[in-house]
């Protein structure tokens, strides 16, 4: 795994419009090409050794063609049941339920340090299947696929419910894709 300074890379750079829309997938319909899992990512809320404890998944380009990658961790807003808002950004300001069962826009923000996971690399290019000869150096050719490094933040709480409203939970998810093929993943502690 890439190490936690190096968690800010190109962050500068603008994200195409396709990865931009990326978001979680939708609960009732899912695209059958969708690869969608559930993985665990270990709290860091109280370290012992000092090690900050990870999950990894690896993303592989199909493609015979050199594909932009982006992976980003998103909020999805779940109220009784139902998906709300949208999600396409990490910036969604999720609903509140009010006492009289209807619902409000709080001041809310996610801003990167309101949320508890990170993950790296985000962006890179993946090689066309089957991987790419290095002219350069034949003893490191370029690789298809790539590991993404999933991992909490020791400064956050993992909080699943908003407020005291038990049917109103945010669920966080590892979004990962090129222009052509997206993968899921929904975050478990």
């Amino acid at each position: 795994c890439v190490s936690i300074e190096d968690e800010e890379e190109d962050d500068d750079e603008e994200m195409p419009n396709w990865a931009r829309r990326m978001s979680p997938p939708p609960t009732n319909t899912v695209p059958s090409d969708a690869i969608i899992k559930v993985i665990e990512v270990p709290s860091n809320t109280n370290r012992l050794n000092g090690m900050i404890r990870t999950t990894t998944v690896s993303i592989k380009n199909e493609e015979r063609t050199w594909e932009k990658y982006y992976a980003k961790i998103m909020p999805r807003v779940v109220v009784r049941g139902v998906v709300v808002g949208d999600t396409s950004t990490s910036m969604f300001t999720p609903p509140l339920i009010l006492p009289d069962g209807g619902m409000s826009m709080p001041e809310y923000p996610h801003s990167q340090e309101d949320i508890p996971y990170r993950v790296s690399p985000r962006l890179g290019h993946l090689a066309p299947r089957g991987g790419a000869s290095n002219a350069c150096d034949a003893s490191k050719p370029y690789s298809d696929s790539v590991t993404l490094c999933i991992y909490h933040k020791e400064s956050t709480t993992i909080d699943m419910t908003l407020l005291d409203d038990t049917d109103t939970v945010v669920e966080w998810w590892l979004v990962a894709g090129t222009e052509e093929e997206k993968w899921y993943y929904k975050l478990k502690y």
